[in-house]
């Protein structure tokens, strides 16, 4: 549990956006082209970002934040989704690969608007830290985590049957 809870600690500390003395939230206000210095635990999933962001050929892009608080506004607040001339700004802000960059262990936005949203791959990432831990230190072989949604499934159920979930 110790261990379990020390991982759910780094998410909150490095990764979680909503926590304003997070590692992530400390970034994502900084001055254009001022830099940071990521932690090894940011350097790591930085890295898994930039496969996702490939992979998916840009659609997972974390720098999609002030976009999501200007829709967020709109449609909680007002009721509407934005006007054009109300997200036009921000295309200039949005760009993992164009915005956001690393030089070693350093980080800098190129925009004033710039910031990292992790959400969607903070959770899984941690998750998937925590399957590696219970493997490597303690020999499990049947691996089953859900926390709130996300999911990570490996081997077998203790009965020896494989996994199962569904989908609602």
């Amino acid at each position: 549990k110790t261990i379990i809870d020390a991982v759910f600690r780094t998410v909150d500390k490095v990764f979680n956006n909503w926590n304003a003395a997070s590692e992530i939230s400390r970034i994502s206000s900084l001055k254009v082209n001022k830099t940071a210095e990521l932690s090894p635990e940011l350097i790591a999933l930085f890295d898994v970002v930039d496969i996702a962001f490939e992979i998916t050929k840009g659609r997972f892009d974390p720098t999609i934040e002030p976009l999501l608080k200007v829709w967020a506004r709109c449609l909680v607040q007002e009721g509407r989704p934005p006007a054009g001339f109300e997200t036009f700004h921000l295309a200039y802000a949005i760009g993992w690969n164009t915005r956001v960059t690393r030089k070693g262990s350093k980080v800098s936005l190129g925009n004033s608007n710039t910031s990292i949203d992790l959400c969607g791959i903070a959770k899984g990432y941690a998750i998937d830290q925590v399957a590696d831990i219970l493997k490597s230190r303690f020999g499990a072989i049947g691996v089953y985590i859900d926390w709130g949604g996300d999911i990570r499934a490996s081997g077998r159920h203790p009965s020896g049957r494989p996994w199962q979930s569904a989908l609602m």
